[in-house]
């Protein structure tokens, strides 16, 4: 039953462009310093570029096409085309914290909130990314990313994703935040009950989080 007056004890992250940011230039780098980026660029096909097509659109923000580096990295492997995965990984784990956010994630957890992650990041590439930022992930305990439901994947911002969260941890929606820079997202989210705000820099995060009365 939903506790009405219940104070967010839970913040749920979303990784992208909240915990951590994007660098296209650094991406263009890695892919061309790539000793074997000719046969990546030979494996390529109709769908591989059908998928890179629609993430460039919503990295422009043209389009809302939120995809997650799972799929891309599961067809190459599947056809394998096992040097595409591996450049595909390389560039998903390519991030860096956003300013301000590793000591807000550090006073957070010190004050006693439970922090849990909802990502579309997929499993191969969560992997990788949390061997290079132990001192982050570290905090989180309970990562929610994209999931293979047969032949489709579960992503934000299907409500499935956030239903699948709630009853796999056995959680009280109303005890939860959710950080996310897409409203999307959040609107998703609020469909299960859990309440959200939009992301735009650590400064505007620590305002609105202090609104919903997280200590800091």
């Amino acid at each position: 039953m939903q506790k009405q007056n219940a104070k967010p004890t839970i913040i749920l992250w979303d990784v992208h462009e909240v915990l951590f940011t994007r660098n296209i230039f650094h991406w263009a780098y890695l892919f061309v310093t790539y000793p074997k980026k000719w046969r990546a660029i030979r494996s390529l096909d109709r769908h591989i570029i059908r998928l890179c097509f629609r993430y460039l659109l919503h990295i422009v923000r043209i389009k809302r096409a939120e995809l997650s580096s799972e799929e891309l990295i599961a067809y190459a492997l599947q056809q394998k085309k096992y040097e595409l995965a591996e450049i595909a990984i390389r560039i998903g784990c390519d991030y860096a914290p956003v300013p301000g956010m590793v000591p807000l994630i550090q006073k957070l957890h010190a004050r006693g909130y439970t922090l849990h992650i909802a990502s579309n990041l997929g499993e191969a590439v969560y992997e990788t990314f949390k061997t290079l930022y132990p001192e982050l992930f570290c905090y989180f305990s309970v990562i929610q990313i994209a999931y293979w439901d047969g032949p489709r994947i579960i992503k934000k911002p299907n409500p499935t994703f956030f239903k699948q969260y709630l009853e796999k941890n056995n959680l009280d929606p109303a005890t939860i935040l959710f950080i996310d820079d897409k409203q999307y997202n959040i609107d998703a989210a609020a469909q299960l009950g859990i309440k959200g705000i939009q992301f735009r820099d650590a400064k505007q995060l620590v305002k609105e989080l202090k609104e919903h009365h997280i200590l800091i």
